[in-house]
């Protein structure tokens, strides 16, 4: 059992929520907030989110690896690793559409989970906790959306370079 669980996999010690979106949090509300919520178990190989299918919790990854990509009909992009510490399904906390990723395990582990619904009546419980979680998490997916848009730009000039040389 991981320090940060109780004998019922619920998240017992808010430390694990005191960095990225969570930071903004005092210690209190961060064990508040992860009382929200629970710990699951990851297998190796078990894909956690699938892009294009409905997705309606945030994840903080406690052990483990996992991978994160996109496919489209031309193209899979890997999106990179997230490991322990790491929050994947920030989107769809928020918004309801469907996952614009996949993640995999790689190598099993554990996660604390919160749904969509236990987020919003935290958020409606603790308005002012809630306004600070929300301002990290769109702080986390504001440097996401630079970092991807970085990619892009280097995808472009590769693509502009290669053109010329043709």
């Amino acid at each position: 059992m991981n320090d940060n669980q109780n004998g019922n996999g619920q998240v017992s010690d808010g430390d694990i929520l005191t960095v990225g979106a969570f930071a903004g949090l005092s210690p209190e509300d961060s064990r508040l907030f992860a009382s929200y919520g629970e710990v699951v178990g990851l297998t190796g190989g078990e894909v956690l989110i699938e892009q294009g299918r409905e997705q309606g919790s945030l994840f903080v990854v406690l052990s483990g690896k996992l991978r994160a990509s996109l496919r489209s009909e031309m193209i899979a992009v890997d999106l990179g690793l997230v490991t322990p510490g790491e929050t994947i399904g920030e989107m769809s906390i928020v918004d309801p559409n469907p996952a614009s990723a996949t993640v995999t395990v790689l190598e099993s582990g554990t996660a604390w989970q919160i749904d969509r619904g236990r987020f919003q009546d935290f958020i409606r419980r603790h308005p002012e906790s809630g306004n600070s979680l929300l301002n990290g998490l769109a702080a986390q997916l504001a440097r996401r959306l630079r970092r991807a848009s970085g990619q892009l730009i280097r995808l472009g000039e590769f693509r502009c370079a290669a053109f010329e040389f043709l």
